[in-house]
């Protein structure tokens, strides 16, 4: 089961996610039904297989993805797992802002990140992944709102995920 989810992320590396987008959905649907719907792998596989989606622009189906596992996720994850309940919570705030759902998503990128931060620190490529989302949030809602001083929250984001990535 995990051989076909990494031959999905191997295609995904060589730039070919649609030729991957198979091959992620019955690693996931196989590891739900054999490894059971609490089970880590398989909710890995989930919300791997969401960022998938949004990298096919498939917005709505990842969003009803990541939506429809949200409460089982939180049961298997919250305060137990950070490092994928953070991976879990950055997906979805990504749908969220590609739906224009920007203070729900905003919320949820908060909570993701302070669980990415707890579990593998602010250097991490997943919490600067996360906080880059939120720039992108804040770039997004202030062009739609302007004037709200949003784009200051997406400079400061921005600058978080340079410090984060200078050498030491």
């Amino acid at each position: 089961l995990w051989a076909l989810s990494n031959l999905g992320g191997v295609l995904i590396r060589e730039n070919r996610p649609a030729d991957a987008e198979p091959y992620m959905r019955e690693a996931f649907e196989r590891q739900i039904r054999v490894l059971g719907d609490q089970d880590t792998l398989a909710l890995t596989s989930m919300f791997r297989f969401a960022g998938l989606l949004h990298k096919l622009d498939r917005n709505g189906d990842a969003a009803r993805l990541l939506e429809t596992w949200n409460a089982k996720v939180r049961q298997a994850w919250e305060g137990k797992n950070d490092t994928q309940y953070g991976q879990y919570l950055s997906e979805l705030g990504e749908s969220r802002k590609r739906s224009g759902q920007f203070a729900s998503g905003e919320s949820i990128l908060t909570e993701a990140r302070a669980a990415l931060v707890r579990g593998f620190g602010e250097r991490n490529s997943y919490t600067r992944t996360c906080t880059t989302r939120f720039a992108e949030l804040y770039e997004a809602w202030d062009k739609a709102e302007p004037g709200t001083g949003r784009n200051l929250k997406a400079a400061e984001m921005r600058r978080l995920v340079a410090d984060s990535s200078a050498p030491r």
